[in-house]
């Protein structure tokens, strides 16, 4: 049995612009770096006047403490990924698992994840997983087991995807440069990440803000990297870098850093 937050795209998941996602997004490559809860002050939402009512006045703190851990969990991992509970492995995780993760009690565990999957709360729900390792004398050779079914099921999609296209997408996607050589490098560092249709939509949609970013744009293009260095280094995983302002929007929007280079003091 493994978990996955009920909801997750519509409440919790962001964009490459780390904005709330909407239908067609690209969603944002790496782990996020927080989650959106929704703030209602001093007041009490409906769902959580359901929790209290499930889990009762003195459980319902540990629990939704719980679910806030559980947040983090599912969102600590690729875009084309989260929403599932998954331990150390990336593999979804079991109860033992998600106890040792969190430092709650197996017991305190078991019991929110009762509450949160009951029919009036519901903000967790199952998924139908093979047994996932913890039970004792079989954890590592379970773990085993699942990670080669995990490569395999990797192994198929990458044999239906068609990296030759995928790359050519990428490739068209890299801005004109001085840099923009080693095409054939390129292209191997590409096909080495095993590219599927979502993580090369993850790679462009990068690459295009890459394309708005100051250091990209500022002298002309000069710091544009060599694309099979980029890859290379897997740097779609990088922090979206600043965008570029125009000498009018730094000295408006009083972005420091930007108005003392254009300015010549560093």
């Amino acid at each position: 049995m493994a978990w996955q937050i009920k909801n997750w795209y519509k409440h919790y998941e962001v964009n490459d612009k780390n904005r709330p996602a909407r239908n067609g997004d690209v969603l944002r490559v790496s782990a996020l770096e927080y989650i959106r809860l929704k703030s209602y002050g001093r007041k009490q939402s409906i769902a959580y006047r359901r929790l209290l009512d499930a889990a009762g006045h003195t459980k319902a703190p540990e629990v939704y403490g719980i679910f806030c851990k559980f947040l983090e969990i599912a969102g600590d991992c690729r875009g084309d990924s989260r929403g599932i509970l998954r331990n150390e492995h990336d593999d979804p995780a079991n109860m033992d698992d998600l106890s040792y993760i969190t430092g709650f009690t197996p017991k305190s565990i078991s019991n929110a994840i009762e509450v949160l999957t009951s029919p009036t709360v519901r903000w967790l729900e199952s998924l139908d997983y093979p047994e996932m390792p913890g039970n004792a004398g079989n954890s590592a050779s379970k773990s085993e087991s699942n990670h080669n079914q995990n490569k395999s099921n990797q192994e198929k999609e990458q044999s239906v995807f068609d990296t030759e296209a995928g790359f050519e997408k990428v490739w068209q996607a890299w801005p004109k440069s001085e840099h923009k050589k080693r095409k054939a490098d390129a292209k191997k560092y590409y096909v080495a990440t095993k590219p599927t249709k979502e993580s090369t939509q993850l790679i462009i949609a990068k690459i295009e803000e890459y394309k708005k970013s100051a250091s990209w744009i500022e002298n002309n293009g000069k710091y544009i990297p060599n694309p099979a260095n980029w890859l290379k280094g897997a740097q779609w995983n990088d922090p979206t870098p600043p965008v570029f302002l125009t000498p009018e929007q730094i000295v408006e929007e009083g972005h420091a850093d930007q108005r003392a280079r254009l300015e010549g003091t560093f």
